[in-house]
């Protein structure tokens, strides 16, 4: 993906995402500050095997560098990875194309609990941007908790998925559905 297509998507999701913004009723008015943290949700890149916790595969690898180039000038803070290694291998890949500033990773276990993990991705990242590398059968649960998206499951052959959840204070959210090419 071009400098320029990435510029184009992230100027285009960034309408979409502030087109629900209120103006204020008075013109002598400011609207009430607000928290907006952008979580950006997608699942790991492909895996090299059906082994219990496998590495990337080389097209994972690619997909993972491709990921890393479209979120470049996201302003990623905080990436969450599950304590597999194949989402590791993705953040980590992703993350290199960032140059300094690298985020922190930040893990959780791949088995728990939706609504845990979406109130750790609240607490621990507050007013910021924050990637989360999840799995096909956590996203859809991940969504529910976080603002109540009743999102089909992923199947074991859709890695190209890309979710962005702007959580607004108080209680407001959106969600842009997207995706990253494969090559």
């Amino acid at each position: 993906m071009t400098h320029a297509v990435r510029r184009r998507l992230f100027v285009v999701v960034t309408a979409a995402l502030l087109g629900g913004c209120a103006a204020p009723e008075r013109a002598d008015e400011k609207p009430a500050a607000a928290t907006e943290t952008t979580i950006i949700i997608v699942r790991h890149a492909e895996k090299a095997d059906a082994s219990a916790d496998p590495a990337l595969s080389e097209a994972g690898r690619e997909r993972a560098a491709r990921l890393g180039a479209a979120l470049r000038d996201a302003g990623v803070r905080t990436v969450f990875v599950s304590d597999r290694k194949r989402t590791r291998e993705t953040a980590e890949l992703a993350m290199a194309a960032w140059g300094a500033g690298v985020p922190t990773i930040k893990e959780y276990v791949a088995t728990a609990n939706a609504g845990a993990v979406a109130a750790m991705v609240r607490s621990e990242a507050p007013g910021s941007t924050v990637l989360v590398v999840g799995h096909s059968n956590t996203i859809s649960p991940l969504l529910r908790s976080l603002g109540g998206w009743d999102e089909p499951p992923l199947s074991e052959s859709e890695f190209d998925r890309m979710y962005v959840v702007v959580l607004r204070t108080p209680g407001a959210a959106t969600l842009v559905r997207a995706a990253y090419p494969p090559r």
